[in-house]
């Protein structure tokens, strides 16, 4: 069983291929339009909590990372791959992204990996 998440910003070109996609645009409470969290990240405790926080954002988790481990059951010779996507990539996405890893490794998932291919890219300044 092998799983890989990439969260990635819709900003900043195509989305990766991936057997599951989670659009946070739209789902999640968006740090960007908080000053105080605009230059982190969903890496920063912070941001992780606030995204986290959003009224069904667990449930997702929870729901996101199930599906991903059934996918792997039944195709335990392919890496499956779930991309979490955000407008930047620099919030929503790479918080989500922890979060189903985090329930992926407490249900003792040995081969996931993890990539947050846009969190270190420049702030756009505007809606996010």
């Amino acid at each position: 069983m092998s799983i890989l998440i990439i969260s990635y910003g819709h900003r900043h070109g195509q989305p990766p291929e991936a057997d599951l996609h989670v659009d946070a645009r739209r789902l999640l409470r968006n740090p960007h339009d908080d000053p105080a969290m605009r230059y982190l990240t969903g890496l920063d405790s912070e941001v992780y909590c606030h995204v986290l926080d959003t009224p069904g954002a667990r449930a997702l988790v929870r729901h996101v990372a199930a599906a991903a481990r059934d996918l792997a059951q039944i195709l335990p010779h392919k890496q499956i791959v779930v991309g979490v996507g955000c407008q930047d990539g620099r919030h929503r996405a790479p918080a989500l992204a922890q979060a189903i890893l985090r329930d992926l490794r407490a249900h003792k998932v040995q081969a996931v990996e993890i990539t947050h291919r846009d969190v270190t890219k420049p702030v756009i300044q505007g809606r996010g």
